[in-house]
């Protein structure tokens, strides 16, 4: 979690910085304030490990709550949505737009720049659309968990079939205005209350969208449309199961239309794009590792007996050709001994 912690942010701050950067050079107005707020169990966020107090020491605008409800503190795929749709309502009026998704993410441009038509105020993002919902095992075992619930079907087999044709819709990224992301993660949280959290979470997610019930709860608390973007045109993509992702010639990801991503979701299973990820924005070191002293100097008294006319000359005292060798030592050496040479 924590190295995709690592990337999440380090990539969120330079698509900030790059927006402040052109508003500046355009004297426009400068963009609002983005906040991270990461859910965590209670225990967790009061006793933060070295390596996350260090991420909160860099990034201002990131803060772990100890909210996890602890109730299905067992299930974090469940328990995040409660802790999510809690918290939403809670700063519903403080914010005007949320975006609720899962750490592996990378951020390429403010994502919170994102279009919506007038009458939408939620997006939901799809899946590649050449495996659909019947061909994909995982789906088919989500739905039949659903299906079998332990107080009866959640989901009928009938309502099951009218969906194996259509799109897989991605549960970890969902984008809205602060209203109808609180309707929505609301709806997700008592749903999977109500399905005694034996349904899972992406097949409730695209239960909800297709039954129509996802737009009935908005409509029923005066919120807008919800609109299901297709991943070849999708400015926040989903990619895990996407078998050909294309990039720019400066290594960003772009949809099928040719536009540069907002965030890249899932960028993990493909090697080249987590290679690219990794170049850009993971950490050379472990967090809050011990960082090598400033060697000590001291004049080289051999040198100065051989040549006395010569200027003194001075060696770094406690520093061997071991010193900076390996890649997470935090230091760079010049010449294999660490030390200075006269040619």
């Amino acid at each position: 979690m924590l190295e995709h912690i690592f990337k999440f942010m380090a990539s969120l701050d330079a698509a900030l910085g790059n927006e402040m950067l052109v508003a500046q050079r355009e004297r426009k107005c400068f963009p609002a304030e983005v906040d991270v707020k990461i859910l965590t169990p209670p225990a967790f966020a009061q006793n933060l490990p070295d390596s996350f107090k260090a991420l909160l020491r860099r990034h201002k605008n990131l803060e772990f709550l100890g909210t996890l409800p602890v109730e299905i503190s067992n299930n974090i795929v469940f328990s995040r949505f409660i802790g999510w749709s809690r918290l939403v309502d809670e700063m519903e009026s403080s914010y005007d737009k949320v975006l609720a998704a899962d750490l592996d993410i990378v951020f390429q441009r403010n994502p919170f720049l994102m279009p919506m038509d007038a009458n939408v105020e939620l997006l939901v993002f799809a899946e590649w659309r050449g495996f659909k919902i019947g061909q994909c095992s995982f789906h088919q075992r989500w739905f039949d968990g659903c299906m079998k619930t332990s107080q009866g079907p959640y989901i009928t087999e009938a309502q099951y079939t009218s969906y194996t044709a259509l799109d897989r819709i991605c549960a970890g990224s969902t984008y809205g205005t602060a209203h109808a992301m609180a309707v929505y993660l609301d709806l997700m949280a008592a749903e999977l209350g109500r399905s005694n959290y034996e349904c899972n979470d992406q097949a409730l997610h695209i239960h909800l969208f297709y039954s129509g019930k996802m737009q009935e709860a908005l409509t029923a608390r005066s919120a807008g449309k919800v609109k299901l973007v297709p991943n070849e045109e999708a400015l926040l993509g989903t990619v895990g199961t996407t078998p050909f992702v294309r990039y720019n010639e400066w290594g960003e990801m772009i949809n099928d239309l040719g536009q540069v991503q907002v965030a890249v979701h899932q960028f993990k299973h493909h090697r080249r794009l987590e290679d690219l990820a990794q170049r850009k924005y993971g950490w050379q070191s472990e967090l809050a590792s011990t960082f090598p002293p400033t060697p000590v100097l001291a004049l080289d008294k051999t040198f100065t007996e051989m040549e006395p006319s010569a200027q003194a000359r001075f060696l770094m005292v406690g520093v061997d050709n071991e010193t900076c060798r390996s890649d997470n030592s935090l230091c760079s050496c010049r010449w294999d001994d660490c030390q200075f040479q006269l040619y």
